[in-house]
């Protein structure tokens, strides 16, 4: 999966994400992403309204 979000304190003004697990609240309308960040798994929370795209991997039938 990927995620891209907008992130205005980037050049471009956004950051993709591949998270090895991710959750979706919507009670809270946040993502949480868990992401490895030099060998440990840290937590990124990401609001609704920041996700531009989101892209599953496709599904092949053989």
């Amino acid at each position: 999966m990927e995620i891209v979000v907008e992130d205005p304190q980037r050049t471009g003004g956004i950051t993709t994400y591949q998270p090895a697990q991710y959750s979706y609240d919507g009670e809270t309308e946040m993502w949480s992403l868990r992401l490895t960040d030099g060998g440990r798994e840290v937590e990124r929370l990401i609001p609704r309204e920041r996700v531009v795209y989101i892209e599953d991997e496709p599904v092949t039938d053989r």
